[in-house]
């Protein structure tokens, strides 16, 4: 079963948003995927020991249109935040803690102590990563389904690919559902995803929509 993962909104200043976006889209990952690598490479205890970013400061807002509702066109002024899914319950402020530490490493700005019975370094705890992305791709071509090799035509193929019994009528609520679930493991932003199954994924759920 793909891992489940619950959302997480934290509030930081404009710059750290911006500069943690900018620091995912260039590793070709989400800001989840850095506090993985940053929980894995240094642990949870010395993240814990770092200080906090911060929130945002009063005057620091961020302007967003209602896009829909009765107050749709709206345009409310929030704090800055990043929105990201992660599995596992963390709090906030270690959370922006972890995205710190990304930014720090990334830059060259924090140097590890690797003295005897310190963090081990972080090639090692990189490799060791690199490793498990590996393994998680292996087995999702084991469990995940096999591709149609003429795409999703009918309703019969629609049901294989979401994981469905042949003959099965999934409430549209369970379509959704099923899709959320398989979309979190195969989608191609994922170091793991695979384009071509996600793809079948979005034409099956559109497919199975359709009798709705």
């Amino acid at each position: 079963m793909p891992v489940q993962t619950k959302p997480y909104i934290i509030p930081c200043a404009s710059a750290f948003r911006d500069a943690v976006l900018a620091l995912a889209e260039q590793k070709s990952a989400q800001p989840g995927d850095l506090i993985k690598a940053v929980i894995l490479t240094v642990g949870s205890e010395r993240i814990a020991a770092e200080v906090d970013p911060g929130e945002p400061t009063p005057g620091d807002r961020e302007e967003v249109t209602l896009q829909s509702g009765a107050q749709e066109g709206r345009v409310l002024r929030r704090k800055p935040r990043l929105q990201l899914r992660l599995s596992g319950d963390h709090d906030v402020v270690f959370l922006r803690k972890a995205l710190g530490m990304a930014l720090s490493l990334a830059g060259r700005s924090l140097v590890m102590d690797l003295r005897a019975g310190a963090v081990p370094a972080p090639e090692k705890r990189i490799a060791a990563l690199e490793e498990q992305v590996a393994e998680l791709r292996q087995v999702l071509d084991l469990v995940a389904f096999p591709p149609l090799a003429s795409g999703v035509s009918n309703q019969g193929e629609a049901l294989y690919v979401l994981g469905f019994a042949p003959g099965e009528r999934p409430e549209l609520t369970d379509i959704r559902r099923r899709f959320k679930q398989l979309a979190q493991a195969l989608h191609p932003d994922r170091p793991w995803g695979d384009k071509l199954r996600m793809g079948q994924l979005l034409d099956a759920r559109k497919l199975l929509e359709s009798f709705h």
